[in-house]
């Protein structure tokens, strides 16, 4: 609950404590020592017993707070600020006490929060009024009565407090500036290794999101790859089984077209391996001119297929031509498996001014049903890849019921802009 309070002032845990290395604790107990070393020698003498022993304590929670400056800046502060104003109220003359005071300034203000800065800043302030008041107290002390006497309109221990203020004033502020620009220095650095380990951390999430969209799309291709050639070998070999026994010799050609839809498949999929595996290249190089063997396949299949190319091709890229023939792909796999024998696949390529028309089209087989709500969601893995193939290239493509012929007739439809002048 305090440290939460602590950090809504704009300070830091740090402030109150951090781990130190074993060099870091050596460096600061022989600052402590020389610290005491200076202590010992600014002192003059005392007057009383009770002074003595409020020397004695201000000078050892001056030298635990040196001691302790990089561990807890706080505390240090604390410490120094407690013996500051008892030195002051006692009117012990401490002036060793005050270049201890350096090293103080200079960490609270170098090594913590912009906050904790500011309260050093408050510190030096008050340290230069503890400056004066050290000072009066020394002259006071070390006066002579002939000095007392004097009639000078310039006392000297006037002069001697007004420069002793001074001097001191001036080393506590230049530390305090010295300490936070070493601090911005220090935390300029810090937010530029932040920030390079964000710009690192966000190129490793953009490879990530780059590598998963790229295996999603080789898994779509492996798909409609797999889908359309396995469906056609099937088809093939039913249809070979049935036929061999009365044509014996066309079991042989339907061998041969079984081997090539096969040979064919392989042929993609090894491309596919290869580009996952170097996770660059566009895949297979599919365009519109390869949907012929998409209708060699439907045809070795035993459909027949009617094939209409209309208007002058043009203006579709490599990527373009590739996704419109991974749709036609799907389509056509799908017309084997559920597509009625009896009737034609008709295949629309209407090439227009400023778009392409891709239509393909057939009966349903009698016993087949197809989903209203599935080709108006895309449920299922090959509609979904057709809709996200459309979408990437700026197409839009319908799936379902034929409007013109009916509930018995299934029709794909995929229309994609074109570009003529590129």
């Amino acid at each position: 609950m305090l440290r939460q309070r602590v950090r809504n002032l704009g300070f830091k845990s740090s402030d109150l404590y951090q781990p130190l290395h074993k060099s870091e604790w050596t460096l600061s107990i022989l600052g402590a020592v020389f610290g005491l070393l200076f202590y010992l020698v600014g002192t003059v003498n005392i007057p009383s017993t009770t002074q003595l022993i409020a020397w004695i304590l201000c000078g050892g929670c001056q030298i635990a707070g040196l001691a302790l400056v990089r561990f807890s800046p706080f505390i240090s502060l604390l410490l120094s600020f407690l013996s500051l104003i008892a030195s002051s109220v006692v009117a012990i003359p401490m002036p060793g006490y005050l270049v201890v005071l350096v090293p103080i300034i200079y960490c609270g203000a170098a090594f913590s929060s912009r906050a904790f800065k500011n309260l050093t800043l408050v510190f030096v302030l008050l340290a230069v009024i503890a400056v004066s008041i050290q000072f009066l107290v020394y002259e006071s002390v070390s006066l002579s009565p002939v000095e007392a006497a004097s009639n000078s309109p310039v006392p000297r221990w006037l002069v001697t407090v007004i420069a002793g203020s001074l001097l001191f004033g001036f080393i506590y502020i230049s530390t305090w500036l010295l300490g936070a620009l070493v601090g911005a220095g220090r935390r300029a650095k810090e937010l530029e290794t932040q920030q390079t380990i964000a710009l690192a951390e966000m190129r490793r999430l953009e490879h990530q999101t780059a590598v998963a969209a790229e295996r999603a799309q080789i898994a779509r291709e492996m798909h409609d790859i797999l889908a359309h050639s396995l469906a056609a070998i099937v088809a093939q070999a039913e249809g070979t089984r049935f036929a061999a026994a009365a044509k014996p010799e066309f079991a042989q050609q339907a061998l041969a077209e079984i081997a090539d839809a096969s040979r064919s498949s392989l042929r993609d999929i090894r491309a596919l391996l290869e580009r996952l595996r170097h996770q660059q290249g566009d895949g297979p190089g599919a365009s519109l001119s390869d949907i012929s063997d998409l209708v060699r396949s439907a045809k070795n299949a035993g459909f027949e297929v009617d094939l209409r190319i209309t208007g002058e091709a043009g203006g579709l890229s490599a990527l373009q031509q590739s996704a419109i023939y991974r749709i036609a792909q799907e389509s056509i796999t799908n017309a084997i498996k559920y597509a009625d024998r009896s009737k034609p696949i008709l295949i629309v390529v209407d090439w227009h001014t400023s778009q392409l028309r891709l239509s393909i089209s057939n009966r349903v087989a009698p016993g087949q049903q197809w989903n209203q709500k599935q080709s108006e969601t895309g449920s299922g893995f090959g509609l979904i890849g057709m809709r996200e193939r459309a979408a990437a290239i700026g197409g839009q493509i319908y799936s379902g019921a034929d409007p013109q012929l009916g509930d018995k007739m299934w029709r794909v439809t995929v229309t994609v802009p074109l570009d003529r002048d590129a």
